[in-house]
């Protein structure tokens, strides 16, 4: 007959209340609890309940110190690699030879460490959040016209990213527009040297006709031509954003305001540091890169 392991010994409101003391089942209770419920079957210990700790030895070659939380409750782990010996705080010191714009490292610390990143100088680099959106107005187009052509808003970049979509929504509605706006989206680099590029794509067309308060009037899909850069890059030279009505002149009733919907991506010295599990770390650069990972955790 095999012999049970700690984990399989254990069983909650045992021995029962008011009921016979059996010294071989507290026994094994008191020996499942000293071995902490050593277990190479994870389907052990059976109905556990939340703040049970158990020594997961499934996995030879990665024995995890885990710990049974939330509703409905899952085992999680608190160590790993418990087999090796463990040094707290762990540390990780990775080196990444091939430039390469994504660094996926897988660490096996069990947990989300601290991470410091470093180029190939080992100069310290800067993270910023995950991508996030911001929306951008560009002031309002007056359909009373006639409106002449030219840039109707303009908006200062103030950090690294990109233009991903543009739009125009009525104010108090539009009638009798005796012809079709429409407004292209630019990025003037002139400061630093570049002039002015027209997105790819990002036209927007208010045409002819009566259009109700709150129409939306998107824009086409940005396909390019869509990065700027803000003062990170070298102050007062950052690029302006800037909404230009290219054709026609536009003779009715009412406005529109436009829009710019924005997306902060790294710049020079940065990166984007994401935690896909407890177990790897995605660091994306805005161009390949070479250099160290350090991980404390």
């Amino acid at each position: 007959m095999a012999t049970n392991e700690p984990g399989q010994l254990f069983q909650f409101d045992r021995p029962l209340a008011r009921g016979p003391v059996a010294s071989a089942e507290v026994r094994g209770l008191f020996t499942a609890l000293g071995q902490t419920n050593y277990t190479t079957d994870p389907t052990f210990p059976a109905a556990p309940r939340v703040g049970m700790q158990r020594i997961n030895a499934a996995d030879p070659n990665n024995i995890k110190w885990e710990v049974f939380q939330g509703t409905p409750g899952v085992w999680r782990t608190l160590l790993q690699n418990v087999q090796g010996g463990v040094i707290t705080p762990a540390k990780q010191i990775v080196q990444v030879v091939a430039p390469t714009t994504t660094w996926t490292i897988d660490h096996n610390l069990g947990t989300q460490p601290i991470v410091q990143v470093f180029d190939a100088s080992f100069r310290q680099m800067v993270p910023v959040n995950t991508p996030q959106r911001d929306y951008l107005s560009f002031g309002r187009l007056d359909l009373a016209g006639p409106a002449a052509l030219g840039p109707i808003g303009t908006v200062p970049a103030r950090y690294e990213g990109r233009i991903i979509e543009v739009y125009a929504t009525t104010v108090n509605g539009v009638s009798g527009a005796a012809a079709t706006a429409s407004i292209q989206w630019e990025i003037d680099t002139t400061p630093s040297g570049g002039g002015v590029t027209p997105l790819s794509g990002g036209l927007v067309v208010i045409p002819t006709g009566t259009h109700p308060q709150g129409a939306v009037f998107p824009g086409s899909s940005v396909a390019g031509a869509n990065l700027f850069s803000g003062p990170l890059r070298t102050p007062g030279q950052e690029d302006t954003l800037q909404a230009t009505l290219v054709a026609p002149l536009v003779t009715g009733a009412g406005s529109a305001e436009l829009y710019a919907v924005v997306e902060r991506t790294p710049g020079p010295n940065q990166y984007f540091l994401d935690h896909p599990n407890d177990n790897r770390i995605v660091v994306t650069h805005p161009q390949a890169t070479q250099g160290w990972v350090v991980l404390i955790g």
